[in-house]
C-alpha cells in the first residue's frame, strides 16, 4: 500500500459548551515522531494520544496542537473569598490607621489585594466526558488525515509503477543482450587473434572455447538479473500489499542498485552499459519518490 506520509487535517467537536479543536500535519521520518501540544490542564491526556494516533500512523513526523474551549456553566473557573479574613483585615487597617492618625479611605482594592481574600479555586481534573471529546476529534482528525495521505500515495503509486516499468524493460534489455554472450566472447576473440597474427597461425578452437568460456564466466550477469527481476515482483507485491512498505521499499531499491553496479561493472556490451546507466538514474528518482511513502 502507498501511502503519503506528508499531510494536513484539522477538525473540531463542540458538546454542551465543550469545544475540542485539532490540526494535525505529518511529514517525511524515518521513524514515528509524535509532538504534541495542549493546554496544560490536559497534558495527562498525552499518553493516551499518543496510543490513539499510533493505531492510525507508523511512519512519519506528526505534529498536533489541541484546543480546547470550555464554556459549561460552572466550568469557566471559580473564587473562593474569606469575607471573615476580609473583615478581620479592615478591622486591623481601621486599628493601624487610628493608632497613627491618618487620613484616607480604605478600598476594596487595598482588601482585594490582601493575600488569602479571593483565591482561585483549582478545578476539577478532566475526567471521560472530555476524554471521550478529545479522542472523538482526534479519530475524525486522523481518519481525515489518512484520506489526504491516500490521495497522495495514489499519486506516488502510479509515479512508482512507471519508474518500475521502466526498470522492468531495461532488465529484459540486458536478458536478451546476455543470451549469446559465449558466442560474442568467441567471435570478439577470434578478431582479435586474426587481427595480430593473420594466417599465420591456425587458430585452436579448443582454447580458443576454453578463453571465451573464462571470459565468460567473469562477464555473466545471469545471477544479477534473476536477483533484479526478483526485485521487481517483491517491488510490485509491497505496493499491492495491505501494509505499510516505505521502509521494504527503500531496502529492496538498496538491493536493485547492488545488482546494476555489478552489471555495469562485469559488462563490456555499449548497450548493455548505456542501459545500466539509464536504470541507476530511474534508481534515484524512484529513491526519492520512496522517502515519501509511509
Amino acid at each position: 500500500m502507498i501511502r503519503s506520509m506528508t499531510a494536513y487535517a484539522e477538525q473540531q467537536t463542540t458538546r454542551d459548551g465543550f469545544t475540542v479543536s485539532a490540526e494535525i500535519r505529518s511529514y517525511n521520518s524515518r521513524y514515528l515522531d509524535v509532538s504534541l501540544r495542549l493546554p496544560a490542564r490536559y497534558r495527562h491526556f498525552e499518553s493516551n494520544i499518543k496510543q490513539l494516533i499510533s493505531q492510525y500512523i507508523q511512519r512519519g513526523r506528526v505534529e498536533v496542537n489541541l484546543y480546547v474551549r470550555d464554556e459549561r456553566p460552572g466550568h469557566t473557573g471559580a473564587y473562593q473569598v474569606d469575607t471573615g479574613r476580609a473583615r478581620e483585615f479592615v478591622e486591623a487597617l481601621k486599628k493601624l490607621q487610628a493608632e497613627l492618625r491618618l487620613d484616607g479611605v480604605i478600598s476594596l482594592d487595598q482588601v482585594a489585594r490582601a493575600e488569602g481574600i479571593i483565591t482561585a479555586l483549582e478545578p476539577e481534573s478532566p475526567g471521560d466526558f472530555e476524554w471521550a471529546c478529545v479522542s472523538e476529534t482526534m479519530t475524525r482528525t486522523l481518519t481525515a488525515l489518512n484520506e489526504m495521505r491516500d490521495r497522495e500515495g495514489a499519486f506516488l503509486a502510479a509515479d512508482l509503477a512507471g519508474r518500475l516499468d521502466g526498470l522492468d524493460g531495461v532488465v529484459a534489455f540486458v536478458r536478451a543482450q546476455s543470451a549469446d554472450l559465449l558466442a560474442e566472447a568467441c567471435a570478439r576473440i577470434k578478431e582479435r587473434v586474426t587481427a595480430l597474427i593473420g594466417d599465420m597461425v591456425e587458430i585452436d578452437q579448443v582454447r580458443l572455447a576454453q578463453e571465451a568460456a573464462f571470459y565468460v564466466d567473469k562477464a555473466d550477469i545471469s545471477e544479477e538479473i534473476v536477483r533484479a527481476e526478483s526485485h521487481i515482483a517483491q517491488f510490485r507485491q509491497a505496493m499491492a500489499d495491505n501494509q505499510p512498505c516505505g521502509r521494504k521499499l527503500n531496502f529492496l531499491l538498496q538491493e536493485f542498485n547492488r545488482e546494476f553496479n555489478t552489471m555495469g561493472s562485469k559488462t563490456c556490451h555499449p548497450a548493455v552499459s548505456e542501459r545500466v546507466v539509464t536504470a541507476k538514474v530511474e534508481l534515484e528518482k524512484l529513491r526519492e519518490q520512496v522517502q515519501n511513502v509511509e
